[in-house]
């Protein structure tokens, strides 16, 4: 599989995982924004190497066949954040629990880029300004927190049937993060 078509399928996988997750304030207007999200992510995926897409895309299709969505459980864990009480609540026992190493290369990455991109809207004020910001605290908006996995969908491990034979056959052992 070539490159582009690796990217598009993440993407794809990515779009439809995006549709499921639920807002408390009802659908985010970026989730009937397809154009917008394939330009997005399209951006970010083409700076990856052929081995850590292979690796993502092995990751998102075995994530899929468990019936997980990594979009709502990335937007899920954002609350512990944004919103720790409802995280606790209501989101934390229906995600898989991070490891240690996990957490600890998460810590390592946020010390790395939040000091980055603060340095940016230094620089780059008008810029900075229209950018996502870097901390749940520069979020006034609430959009970060709004987005949340519905209930049903977390508690549900639906298997997506079409994808799972051919990615269990193959899986090896993979781990990746990314984000949208």
């Amino acid at each position: 599989m070539e490159k582009k078509e690796k990217i598009n399928e993440i993407i794809e996988i990515e779009w439809n995982m995006f549709q499921d997750v639920q807002n408390i304030g009802g659908r985010a207007s970026c989730q009937d924004d397809k154009e917008t999200f394939v330009i997005m992510r399209t951006s970010q995926f083409e700076n990856w190497t052929e081995a850590l897409l292979d690796a993502y895309l092995s990751y998102i299709e075995n994530a899929e066949c468990e019936g997980r969505n990594l979009i709502a459980e990335k937007y899920g864990r954002m609350m512990k954040y944004t919103e720790p009480q409802y995280y606790e609540e209501q989101i934390k026992p229906y995600i898989p629990a991070l490891s240690a190493h996990a957490e600890q290369m998460i810590e390592e990455v946020i010390a790395i880029i939040v000091p980055w991109e603060a340095e940016f809207a230094k620089h780059y004020p008008k810029l900075g300004r229209v950018s996502r910001p870097v901390t749940a605290e520069g979020d006034a908006s609430g959009s970060i927190a709004g987005n949340r996995p519905s209930d049903e969908m977390l508690r549900e491990r639906t298997v997506v049937a079409s994808r799972c034979v051919n990615v269990v056959a193959g899986a090896g052992s993979v781990r990746s993060s990314a984000g949208t």
